[in-house]
């Protein structure tokens, strides 16, 4: 048997135990690669094992989830943080009392009435046209009052009415034979009284209802098998240990990534810089020597283009050494209209000469943050370039501010356009250096780059919404507020 880890507060010393084919099943239920089989083996164990569902109902509750109805939602919560609520089950089988034939036999009896009241009051309900799903929950936990009060330490132990159902505080009254019940609770105490009489005579009748005796005690001797039939529980612990390393592995994997290659891009950036750069002037130089005597004029024109295009590289890696190692932002309140306003009259004649329209939706009041003005400038015109090279020619680009009225604070800076959209394969890397979904010859993509590095260094994000063929959307988010 294996034992879960603290349901409640950890002072109460409470400990709730998990059968071995629960183990079992458990694993199974946490190793199913699909969300959906996976949910449904969930559903499967904790329908059969009280104490399971007991604890993972005071887990839901102690991290402040609303009232859980039935067995579907609490497996529905518990899925995606089993691996964390469940890591301590090798600590709290180390600490707990050693399994004696006794302990077993208690909570193997428990369990398996449990499960056959469950089944009992869900039949009810479906004969008196009520939640079945709820009353098989209710009948599931019912007893789970007197198992709290019965296992907690030094009276620590909460209010049941903190973690459990409302309708598992009230007192089992009497159900009068005559009586049709409509409640998931009702029929709950009725299948108690059925399974509670001395004898067929003195057992509680619902009319039109058949009880069979023989087959609820058969239920409740193959589940108190079930319970006690060994299996390796230990194995759980260690499943759930490993589970969760590959989980965080791969929750980090992304951003281990981004890191590896941003610091490639630094030793690239720099070797490449001071290695190229000298030659680079020297290239310039020289055609800038040779224009100053040159008077022929196709001559001209191809020293000029080498000493272009020598500018041009020198750019680029200025642009990478940037990307690797841009300057720390100098924090200062920004009114985020001017600083977009700049903008857009700064891109005005290329917007003009592709005949596109370029448009700042001005918000009623300022929208103010702390954050470094020209690093912002720079990310916002980076994104108003790319949205422009992606019309070429034609369409509209529409810049609006807004802060948010939550208490993040944060302000957004939307940058929208009616152009071809970005594929799905294009959006994996649009923030790689070097990386462009355009053809050939139309830029690296450093300045969707840079945004990206200037924005994340002021602690905020980039989102991109884009469907192929109906434009794009980028946003970024920041603080309003500098947080020292």
């Amino acid at each position: 048997m294996q034992w879960l880890p603290p349901p409640l507060n950890s002072a109460s010393g409470l400990l709730l135990p998990l059968s071995d084919q629960a183990a079992a099943r458990l694993a199974v239920a946490l190793l199913a690669d699909k969300p959906e089989p996976a949910a449904q083996r969930l559903r499967d164990v904790l329908a059969d094992e009280a104490p399971l569902a007991l604890w993972a109902t005071c887990r839901a509750r102690r991290r402040g989830v609303a009232e859980i109805a039935s067995i579907g939602p609490l497996a529905e919560w518990l899925l995606p943080v089993a691996l964390d609520e469940l890591s301590g089950l090798a600590e709290a089988s180390a600490v707990a009392a050693p399994l004696c034939a006794a302990t077993a036999e208690k909570w193997a009896d428990r369990t398996a009435n449990s499960r056959a009241i469950a089944g009992l009051a869900a039949q009810i309900a479906r004969h008196a046209a009520v939640d079945p799903e709820r009353a098989y929950f209710l009948g599931l936990l019912h007893a789970a009052p007197q198992w709290l009060a019965a296992e907690a330490c030094d009276g620590q132990l909460p209010s049941c009415s903190d973690v459990l159902p409302p309708e598992l505080q009230l007192a089992t009254s009497a159900v009068r034979a005559t009586e049709s019940v409509s409640s998931p609770a009702q029929c709950v105490m009725l299948a108690l009284r059925m399974a509670d009489a001395a004898d067929a005579t003195d057992e509680p009748r619902l009319p039109g209802f058949p009880f069979d005796r023989q087959a609820h005690a058969a239920q409740i001797a193959a589940a108190r098998r079930d319970w006690l039939q060994p299996s390796q529980p230990e194995l759980l612990p260690a499943l759930v240990g490993q589970l969760a390393r590959l989980k965080n592995l791969a929750e980090r994997f992304d951003d281990t990534l981004e890191n590896e290659k941003l610091e490639s891009l630094k030793e690239l950036a720099y070797g490449a810089g001071h290695e190229i750069n000298n030659p680079l002037a020297n290239i310039s130089a020289r055609a800038q020597t040779l224009l100053q005597g040159e008077r022929d004029p196709d001559r001209r024109r191809m020293l000029a283009a080498i000493n272009t295009q020598a500018f041009r590289a020198h750019e680029m890696i200025a642009d990478m050494m940037l990307f690797a190692r841009p300057p720390q932002p100098r924090f200062e309140p920004v009114e985020l209209g001017a600083l977009a306003g700049q903008v857009v009259e700064e891109l005005a004649p290329q917007a003009r000469e592709q005949h596109s329209q370029l448009v700042l939706l001005a918000p009623e009041h300022p929208v103010t943050l702390q954050a470094d003005k020209t690093q912002i400038a720079v990310a916002v015109r980076a994104l108003c370039v790319n949205a422009l090279e992606t019309l070429v020619t034609g369409g509209r680009v529409e810049i609006q501010l807004a802060k948010s009225a939550s208490l993040d604070e944060n302000v957004q800076i939307t940058v929208s356009d009616n152009g071809p959209g970005i594929s799905i394969e294009a959006r994996r890397h649009i923030f790689d250096p070097f990386y462009s979904g355009r053809e050939a010859g139309r830029g690296l993509g450093f300045g969707l780059s840079k945004c990206w590095r200037i924005v994340t260094m002021h602690g905020g994000r980039v989102e991109v919404a884009s469907n192929p063929g109906r434009g794009a959307r980028f946003t970024i988010s920041l603080p309003a507020r500098r947080i020292c």
